[in-house]
């Protein structure tokens, strides 16, 4: 398990100048973001990494509703959300 962030691993493999530019143009990178989140073994990253991820990108207060308690819930979140923004 890596002990980097995954925010800032995703931020530096998309490509984005500063981590804000994840959230700030979240449009711009979407198909990218996907990309690399489909290809990431989740359990590379704590579950805590994943939360952060969660919770930077789309802007959540909270993930204690949401049921995620496993890496591979988190990374199933993230790609499931992030389908639901191209629409």
């Amino acid at each position: 398990m890596r002990s980097v962030s995954l925010l800032e691993d995703l931020a530096e493999k998309i490509g984005c100048d500063c981590l804000s530019d994840l959230r700030l143009m979240q449009e711009k990178w979407l198909p990218r973001l996907k990309a690399e989140l489909e290809n990431i073994d989740e359990e590379e990253y704590s579950l805590s990494n994943w939360n952060e991820v969660i919770l930077y990108i789309t802007g959540s207060q909270s993930i204690d509703s949401m049921g995620i308690n496993e890496a591979s819930k988190a990374k199933d979140y993230m790609i499931q959300w992030l389908d639901a923004k191209k629409d």
